[in-house]
C-alpha cells in the first residue's frame, strides 16, 4: 500500500509540523495544502472499484478546499466550516453503505455519542453568546458538531460491522476520532480559550485522522472487491 505518493504525503504532514512549530508562516502555505494534495493523489493510486472509495476521495478533495480557506484571515472561517461540513457529509455517506441491521451495540454508541454531543453543544453555547462578534456562529457551529458526531457514529460503528476487516474498522474508528478531536481542539481554542502550542496539537490529529481514515477506506473496499470477485 505504501508508495512514493504516500511518502511525499509524509514528507509534507511532517515539514507542516515543523512550520508551526517553529512559527515559519510563509512554509505553511505550501506545506499545508501539499500535504493534503499527495494524500489525494496516493488515495487515487489506491483506487479500486466501489461507491465508498469515490465518496472518501471526495471528502479528501473537499479537505483540501477547507484547509486553503482556514489559511486566510478569519474572514474566511466560515467558509472553511462549510467545506468541511460537507467534508464529513461525504465521509457520512461513504462510512454508511451497505449499513447492516441495528444491534444493541449501535444503541450504546449513539447515547455515548449523543452525551458527548450535548456537552459540546453546552460548552460552545454557552460561550459563544458571549461575544457579540461570535454570536453569529452559534448555528453554524452547531450544525457542524451535529455532523461530525454522527460521522464519528458511524466510523465507529464499522467496529462492529462484519463488512469491514478489523485492521480497516479500527483505522477508521481511530481516524474519525482524530478527526472529531481536532476539531473540538480548535473550538476550544478559538472560541473557549486558547491553549499552548492549539495548532500544532490541532495539526497534528487532524492529519493522522485523515491518513487513518483514508488508510482504512482502501483496506476496507480492497476486501469488499476480493470478497465479491
Amino acid at each position: 500500500m505504501p508508495n512514493l505518493w504516500l511518502f511525499l504525503a509524509l514528507f509534507f504532514i511532517a515539514a507542516d509540523w515543523a512550520a508551526i512549530w517553529k512559527d515559519w508562516e510563509e512554509v505553511k502555505y505550501a506545506t499545508k495544502p501539499l500535504a493534503m494534495l499527495f494524500l489525494i493523489i496516493w488515495f487515487c493510486s489506491m483506487y479500486v472499484s466501489g461507491s465508498s472509495m469515490l465518496w472518501f476521495g471526495l471528502g479528501l478533495c473537499f479537505s483540501l478546499i477547507g484547509d486553503i480557506f482556514l489559511l486566510f484571515s478569519y474572514r474566511f472561517f466560515i467558509f472553511g466550516l462549510t467545506v468541511f461540513l460537507l467534508t464529513h457529509l461525504v465521509y457520512l455517506v461513504g462510512l454508511s453503505c451497505c449499513l447492516p441491521s441495528v444491534t444493541f451495540q449501535f444503541w450504546f454508541l449513539l447515547g455515548a455519542i449523543f452525551c458527548v454531543w450535548i456537552s459540546i453543544l453546552v460548552v460552545m453555547v454557552k460561550n459563544l453568546t458571549k461575544s457579540k462578534a461570535h454570536r453569529k456562529m452559534v448555528f453554524p457551529v452547531g450544525i457542524y458538531a451535529t455532523a461530525i458526531s454522527v460521522m464519528l457514529l458511524f466510523a465507529l460503528w464499522t467496529l462492529f460491522r462484519p463488512d469491514w476487516p478489523p485492521y480497516a474498522s479500527g483505522l477508521a474508528a481511530s481516524g474519525a476520532l482524530l478527526f472529531f478531536a481536532s476539531d473540538v481542539l480548535l473550538a476550544l481554542d478559538r472560541f473557549v480559550r486558547p491553549f499552548p502550542n492549539a495548532r500544532l496539537w490541532v495539526r497534528i490529529s487532524y492529519h493522522l485522522g485523515q491518513l487513518a481514515l483514508s488508510a482504512g477506506a482502501v483496506m476496507a473496499a480492497n476486501l469488499i472487491n476480493i470478497n465479491h470477485s
